[in-house]
């Protein structure tokens, strides 16, 4: 659990006994169903909409939908947008793209078999772009070793050489050492 989950955490249950409920209302009453805040939160945020149930079309703050020149009550309108179980995809993909093993992530997340964390471990527009940069940065440094272990001025087996130094001739005799 991260640090900042554990404060969160910590926050709901404090001054509660052990056997309290961790998410409570006013009054101490347990949280059962938040779909309908969760719903309204996500509404105001920009996240969702409600829509008329018959033809999935957005309403009015009212409930009245324009189409079907029906007003509906707010318990029958449709949610459509982020759901609260969409962030178990997003935790997902964070460990992963933090670098956690897959093993570990699915262990967290709860995924008990390959193919279902696959689902949750969405590839994006973004992840494609990034997989592109990777590779034309490897591509660029390649290029520059290549460039470099090509150079005149190094060797094959022994490191760099001593640059030619011009028509100067390099004597190969030696003077006899004495015994």
């Amino acid at each position: 659990m991260t640090k900042q989950a554990r404060s969160m955490l910590a926050q709901c249950i404090l001054g509660k006994r052990p056997d309290d409920y961790v998410f409570t209302r006013d009054g101490n009453k347990p949280v059962r169903d938040f779909r309908r805040t969760w719903s309204s939160i996500c509404c105001a945020a920009g996240l969702g909409e409600l829509v008329c149930p018959q033809c999935e079309q957005a309403v009015a703050r009212d409930g009245h939908c324009n189409v079907c020149s029906r007003t509906w009550k707010r318990n029958e309108l449709k949610y459509l947008g982020l759901i609260f179980h969409d962030l178990r995809r997003t935790a997902v993909r964070n460990m992963v793209r933090a670098g956690v093993p897959e093993r570990v992530a699915m262990t967290i997340s709860g995924h008990k078999t390959r193919s279902v964390f696959e689902r949750y471990n969405i590839v994006s527009h973004s992840d494609i772009a990034e997989a592109a940069r990777r590779v034309e940065a490897k591509q660029e440094l390649d290029a520059v070793a290549l460039k470099k272990s090509a150079a005149s001025d190094f060797g094959q087996n022994s490191g760099r050489v001593a640059p030619e130094t011009g028509s100067a001739q390099i004597s190969t005799d030696f003077p006899s050492l004495p015994n």
